[in-house]
């Protein structure tokens, strides 16, 4: 009688877990970055557990005021990457030079202080062209706000991030030796490949 009960409370969990579910988020329509979820881009679905490991964001992007990180297609399941991680503000900038933009587009941020160019904003997702607007990290508004009160020399590179180094910033001449040393590696790294010997031609018969 003991075993028949260890065997029926084994296959009561499994048809348990069967019918297991949890919430989950498909989003509706494509999105570009820094696109705020609602009801009309997102709607929540009924996930089955089958056991497997899936990767999706547990709570609620609307209720949370959440943004997309990246661009999002019709039909995808939202997980945690795709969201940005931190509240935002929306600040105008003012470019003193910036490549061309659209919404969505990821930005890194420098601002000429003095002699010194140093990175003060990385991966930061453009909500507006022009004029430019900007999402930045709520916690970051005011130091944001007080570049662009004082008309700060800003310069916008359209970027990921990704593969730029982080630093204290520089100034001229060390921007110049960097681009020189870079320059000498890249040419130094060229092999030129000797072009082959022509074939010697066979050499006519007598008929």
């Amino acid at each position: 009688m003991v075993l028949l009960a260890v065997i029926g409370a084994v296959y009561l969990e499994i048809a348990v877990q069967a019918k297991a579910t949890h919430t989950a988020w498909v989003v509706t329509q494509e999105v570009v970055a820094g696109t705020a979820l609602d009801g009309n881009n997102v709607r929540r679905v009924k996930l089955s557990d089958t056991g497997d490991p899936v990767q999706y964001f547990r709570g609620d992007p609307i209720k949370e005021h959440r943004r997309a990180a990246n661009r999002l297609s019709a039909s995808h399941l939202l997980s945690d990457d795709d969201l940005m991680q931190t509240q935002s503000a929306l600040v105008p900038l003012t470019f003193k030079s910036a490549p061309p933009m659209q919404r969505g587009d990821k930005i890194d941020v420098y601002v000429l202080i003095g002699a010194k160019t140093i990175q003060v904003g990385r991966a930061l997702v453009v909500e507006q062209p022009n004029p430019t607007t900007v999402l930045v990290p709520a916690a970051d508004e005011a130091a944001w706000v007080t570049l662009q009160a004082n008309n700060s020399a800003l310069f916008a590179v359209r970027s990921n991030g990704i593969g730029v180094p982080t630093g204290p910033g520089l100034a001229l001449g060390d921007a110049a030796s960097q681009l020189a040393g870079s320059a000498a590696e890249r040419g130094s790294a060229e092999v030129s490949v000797p072009s082959p010997s022509p074939s010697a031609s066979p050499a006519p018969t007598k008929p």
